[in-house]
């Protein structure tokens, strides 16, 4: 089917919505007046032109096409029956063209199943992710991450649950805002960059806002809603309600993602755990945890480079054995 066809141009405004009174008399007529065989060939090539993203909707599409073709094969005269105003086959395959409420005629419970599933996205010690969501927004993982969204991701609403520490990078929907979960806080944007963090084993969250504006509501006893600008970061304790709105350093907020270590009046402890995660490794340190700050920063694929450097600040001698680091402070 010609991208010009009269019949094509009709089913494209049909899926949009966008026929006219007259458009609509003209595209009844044609179906009426056209053989199933050719009016089948017209559909499916319409189905196959058909556009839609993300590889959650793949399996759900594939398994519409082939109930499609057993239906169209072999229940034309049922489907015949159900749509006598359309008067052909064409009218429960538009249908699905249209809108994904029509699925209750092609294995509904399996349909169901697929749009209600959740992907999950786990990242572990010392690795990193990426994932581009259906809407082509796109989210970058730092290490000890989770995300999961539904099936139904983009349809009626883009909302995803996180904990971890994520770069994210929202493409713009007025319509249809784009919204963080976690048990602390919900963070709604409508299309904006802004790095998450919100681990599970931290009683800290933060959000640094990049670019855009958000909308950021703490999950207290009384929800307290605040709208975040450039450059500026929100620090929340879950645990005791403290809160603070300040200006941050982008390039210091979002040196994970660019591989870079970054500490800035660290304690001794707080390093050592940022080391594990960041290098997937395991430290066991003997002795006195000094209360000497330390500021600094590296950009380094092994751990042996950075132990060095932070000898000349600490004293200890180390041992690495695998993943295992060994501490010994003097």
């Amino acid at each position: 089917m010609n991208q010009n066809d009269p019949t094509r141009l009709l089913l494209d405004k049909y899926i949009n919505n966008q026929l006219s009174s007259e458009e609509i008399n003209r595209l009844k007529e044609i179906i009426n007046n056209s053989n199933d065989e050719d009016l089948n060939d017209q559909l499916f090539q319409q189905w196959d032109s058909y556009s839609y993203t993300g590889k959650h909707h793949i399996t759900t599409r594939k398994q519409i096409a082939e109930n499609l073709k057993d239906i169209l094969l072999t229940e034309k005269q049922y489907i015949k029956r159900s749509f006598p105003i359309w008067g052909k086959v064409a009218a429960i395959f538009i249908a699905v063209l249209l809108s994904f409420t029509t699925y209750l005629y092609f294995d509904k419970k399996q349909i169901q199943k697929t749009l209600l599933s959740e992907y999950t996205v786990q990242v572990g010690n010392g690795e990193k992710a990426t994932v581009v969501l259906p809407d082509g927004s796109k989210i970058y993982l730092n290490s000890q991450s989770h995300l999961s969204y539904p099936a139904s991701f983009g349809q009626d609403e883009r909302k995803v649950k996180f904990s971890g520490e994520g770069y994210f990078e929202v493409t713009p929907n007025a319509k249809t805002p784009f919204i963080v979960s976690n048990p602390a806080v919900t963070v709604k944007v409508l299309g904006t960059v802004f790095n998450f963090y919100a681990a599970s084993d931290d009683d800290w969250f933060e959000t640094t806002l990049v670019k855009g504006k958000v909308e950021v509501t703490l999950n207290m006893s009384t929800p307290y809603t605040t709208v975040l600008h450039p450059n500026q970061k929100i620090r929340y304790n879950k645990r005791t309600g403290q809160w603070n709105i300040s200006e941050t350093d982008l390039w210091d907020e979002t040196a994970w993602k660019r591989g870079d270590l970054v500490f800035r009046s660290k304690t001794f402890s707080d390093i050592i755990s940022q080391l594990e995660t960041y290098y997937g490794i395991t430290i066991h340190i003997e002795g006195n945890i000094p209360d000497k700050l330390f500021t600094g920063s590296f950009h380094e694929n092994d751990i042996n480079a950075v132990l060095l450097n932070l000898q000349q600040h600490y004293d200890f001698a180390y041992n690495k054995t695998g993943n295992t680091v060994e501490i010994k402070l003097k």
